[in-house]
């Protein structure tokens, strides 16, 4: 089954960001530029923790973090994820709550693609769209190549 991941906002608990992955995918959560979803904070590790599928279409959590991952205030090392269960990154880190998608639900494309710049071409983007949304998405992915070539379109366009 097809899961979002939403970073929680602490104290309203709505969604501040959201990331859709397609059934089957190991999902990889971390400050790192190789995780999938990326969290800028001093309480998250490199890799701080992967989600993927099991054979039985559950999600399972397997904790990497240093400072460990918390679900309902108890540490937890490898954790069944039921749809909507928050998961806390230490102690005191970010919130981040797991839910389960409709298969036949569209997914963001930036959020679901492992290479923005491919997200690109093949939506056949014209150069504006590219420009208005580049910046975004160099931000989450951390991908200065984007940034660059968003500012090749940008003086392209106004020459």
């Amino acid at each position: 089954m097809p899961v979002s991941v939403e970073l929680v906002d602490p104290h309203g608990g709505e969604a501040l960001q959201a990331w859709s992955f397609p059934d089957g995918s190991l999902i990889r959560v971390g400050r790192s530029r190789e995780c999938d979803v990326r969290i800028d904070s001093d309480k998250v590790s490199r890799i701080h923790l992967e989600v993927e599928c099991c054979e039985d279409a559950a999600w399972v959590l397997k904790s990497l973090g240093r400072n460990g991952c918390y679900v309902e205030g108890q540490q937890v090392n490898d954790h069944a994820l039921a749809d909507g269960t928050v998961v806390r990154l230490g102690r005191s880190g970010p919130q981040l709550r797991f839910r389960e998608e409709d298969s036949e639900e569209i997914f963001n494309s930036h959020a679901t693609l492992a290479d923005p710049l491919q997200t690109f071409s093949e939506l056949r983007l014209d150069a504006r769209a590219v420009a208005e949304h580049s910046d975004e998405l160099a931000d989450q992915f951390g991908l200065d190549e984007l940034r660059d070539k968003a500012g090749q379109l940008r003086r392209r366009r106004n020459s």
